[in-house]
């Protein structure tokens, strides 16, 4: 085994994992890790509380203002340095303009939905005193991760916390010494995609099957529920935000193929539809309407994104993987930075439509 190992790390180097578990199912980042990535060529640490941040007091600073971060895989930024990551940057940009103390926390996980964002929130985030909850929506798998219904179950348009529900102490221990080899042994992860192989394949399929709704014309009942969930989801988050004196804004990720002309011919190519069928920036247009019946401020990327593109293509999105580069996170930070430093210099809610 040991030899195995050895030989793994050195010949075939794998990603090792630095995500826990709570015991009812809320994935977090391992405490103070410190890896390696071989794949992108930096180090990936996380603070004392699992954070890809630095250390946070719980106690807010006099005069500063605090920024929660809340957000998926795109705004943990692994594929990215930390000081190349949005989170870093939109504090030193909004501080540069406003000329104001800003601080932002960035506790963003590979995997959250809304749903996963509002339990964190209401268990931890609003702990940290913000004066705003800032959201990166990632729209190609916010709202179908909400439809697993991990917290909240939504029948009859109503939404219900669902009660909490953990494993025994013996399947938490099996689940932690799991953790532990994902995170430490490369043979490991290397047995882990041998045997989730087909599991990758049938959710990207699933994904891509769900994106292909939320972009055509005609809805399905499946997405106008996941939709009118998502549209509970924030409203519960500006409801329990408020309790504590924070605004709520949500910035929209724009997906790939609503930037690539090369993507989306081929997206629709695989789905057989064609562009008469779609609507591409329906998800954009579907949040901001949920912003304007929420009093959500709402910051669309997309025509940025699309601009950025054309100018200079292939410099936002990584090719073998489709999360952002460093210049899509620097653009990112950039138009976000624009619409928030109103708010950071005058302490008012920010517009809703944006």
């Amino acid at each position: 085994m040991c030899a195995g190992e050895g030989v793994v790390r050195i010949i075939y180097p794998q990603e090792l994992g630095n995500w826990t578990y709570t015991r009812d199912g809320l994935t977090l980042h391992l405490p103070n890790m410190t890896q390696w990535s071989h794949r992108f060529g930096h180090l990936i640490t996380t603070n004392s509380v699992g954070m890809r941040d630095h250390d946070h007091s719980l106690e807010k600073s006099p005069g500063v203002y605090r920024i929660l971060l809340l957000g998926d895989s795109f705004m943990e930024a692994n594929q990215v340095k930390f000081e190349d990551a949005f989170a870093s940057l939109l504090e030193r940009q909004v501080e540069g303009v406003t000329g104001r103390s800003i601080e932002v926390i960035n506790a963003s996980v590979s995997g959250w939905g809304t749903d996963d964002e509002l339990m964190y929130l209401m268990r931890e985030g609003l702990r940290y005193r913000p004066d705003l909850v800032l959201v990166g929506m990632t729209l190609h798998n916010d709202v179908q991760d909400n439809q697993d219904e991990e917290f909240h179950v939504f029948t009859d348009g109503r939404l219900q916390e669902k009660p909490r529900s953990e494993i025994s102490i013996g399947d938490f221990a099996f689940l932690q010494m799991k953790e532990f080899l994902a995170s430490h042994s490369h043979l490991y992860q290397v047995l882990l995609r041998v045997k989730r192989f087909s599991w990758v394949q049938q959710e990207g399929n699933r994904l891509s099957s769900h994106v292909a709704s939320l972009i055509k014309r005609q809805s399905t009942p499946e997405v106008v529920q996941a939709w009118d969930m998502t549209q509970h989801l924030f409203r519960k988050m500006k409801v329990e935000s408020l309790k504590q004196g924070a605004n709520v804004a949500v910035f929209l990720i724009p997906l790939w193929i609503q930037v690539s002309e090369e993507r989306l011919q081929g997206f629709l190519s695989e789905h057989q539809l064609s562009i008469e069928q779609i609507a591409i920036d329906q998800p954009q247009s579907r949040m901001k309407a949920i912003g304007q019946e929420e009093q959500i401020a709402i910051i669309d990327l997309l025509h940025d994104f699309q601009r950025a593109e054309k100018e200079d293509p292939r410099k936002l999105y990584l090719l073998d993987d489709g999360h952002w580069t460093a210049e899509g996170h620097r653009l990112a930070a950039s138009v976000v930075k624009e619409r928030l430093s109103h708010l950071a210099s005058c302490g008012k809610t920010p517009s809703v439509s944006c």
